[in-house]
């Protein structure tokens, strides 16, 4: 019984302890900050880059020298239109090179090609060397 009671005397405290911080919470404070419209005084300094909307970086898809441009810095341009040429000797030999592999590979893969016709060649060789023991 006497522990019924201390629990209840305890419940009543704490609503009592809550209801009391709660009313001090809500009173009137004439310490609150309120906000008002006054004139900036302060400046945020920042760095980066100002991009326009529309503003790309152009890339080459090869590399070489840069022969000729045919539009400057700002110029305004559209699609597909031309704006500078680049000599690109270097791939045109790099092109030659891989055109001379690829037909080099095409002719080693067919039925005559040199690589088959020498391994044929081995492989009928020992055949012969046995064929020809055989008959003597």
């Amino acid at each position: 019984m006497k522990n019924k009671l201390k629990i209840k005397s305890r419940v009543s405290y704490n609503f009592f302890l809550l209801g009391t911080i709660f009313i001090v919470a809500c009173a009137n404070n004439e310490d609150a900050v309120h906000p008002q419209k006054m004139p900036l005084t302060e400046a945020v300094y920042a760095s980066g880059n100002v991009k326009a909307y529309n503003q790309y970086s152009v890339y080459s898809s090869f590399s070489g020298i840069l022969k000729s441009k045919f539009v400057e810095e700002n110029d305004l341009v559209s699609i597909g239109q031309v704006i500078a040429e680049i000599d690109n000797e270097q791939s045109a030999y790099q092109l030659d090179g891989s055109e001379a592999a690829f037909i080099e590979a095409k002719i080693n893969t067919g039925e005559n090609s040199p690589p088959l016709q020498q391994l044929e060649t081995k492989i009928k060789a020992p055949k012969r060397f046995c064929y020809t023991r055989a008959v003597l």
